[in-house]
């Protein structure tokens, strides 16, 4: 199963997006292949750490550089706004399978 992280600047709408892509994984049948957890991104160095790859909510684009200087190898890419706005779990699906397939 690959863990897939969001990081956001207080971990409460990524808690929001968690749930509407889990309920997007369960209807996709993908429960064994996906997992979708939600942190702050100033508890980046902990909430990592079991990783597959990790989504970044826009409003902490600024951090994106950062967290890949600080993460080598770990893929990381930003959820587009329009996407992370209207938390929709299948292009979120899409976009974390495409990531880890890099």
């Amino acid at each position: 199963m690959k863990k897939v992280l969001f990081l956001c600047a207080a971990g409460m709408s990524t808690t929001l997006l968690v749930n509407k892509t889990m309920e997007a994984v369960h209807k996709a049948g993908k429960e064994n292949e996906l997992i979708f957890t939600a942190s702050e991104v100033s508890n980046a160095s902990e909430a990592v750490q079991d990783a597959d790859c990790v989504l970044l909510a826009p409003q902490v684009r600024f951090k994106l550089n950062d967290l890949k200087e600080q993460f080598p190898g770990l893929k990381i890419e930003m959820i587009p706004p329009q996407v992370y706005g209207m938390c929709n779990g299948r292009e979120i699906i899409k976009q974390a399978e495409k990531l880890l397939k890099q």
